[in-house]
Parts: structure tokens; C-alpha cells; sequence
């Protein structure tokens, strides 16, 4: 029997990412703060962006 470690990310609740390598989890939680920022950011500047398309353009910026 073999164990497997698996790093699991979660973003509000969901599940966004697993993986067996902790710096590739770390990674992507560090970009997935970096989303975040920017999700704020672009919100204070007034911008009115629906909150999906809010979130999928900001991790894509971050990536």
C-alpha cells in the first residue's frame, strides 16, 4: 500500500487545485491572493464588472 500526499488549494469554498507537488500548490494559492488583490483593486477604481467575469479576468492577469 502506497501514500500519496496530496496538496489540495481551495478559493470561497471550491476546490480549484490539486496536486502532489507542494510548491506547484503554493504557487497557485500565491496566485490566487494575487487575483484577489486585483479583484479589489479593479473594484475600487468603479469599475462594474460582474462578479464571474470579475474573477476569471483578474486570475487570468495573475497568471
Amino acid at each position: 500500500m502506497a501514500v500519496i500526499t496530496r496538496y489540495v488549494v481551495e478559493h470561497k469554498g471550491v476546490e480549484k487545485f490539486v496536486s502532489t507537488d507542494k510548491k506547484a500548490a503554493d504557487q497557485y494559492d500565491k496566485m490566487l491572493d494575487v487575483a484577489d488583490n486585483l479583484s479589489e483593486y479593479i473594484e475600487g477604481k468603479g469599475f462594474k464588472i460582474e462578479a464571474k467575469v470579475l474573477e476569471e479576468l483578474s486570475i487570468m492577469l495573475s497568471k
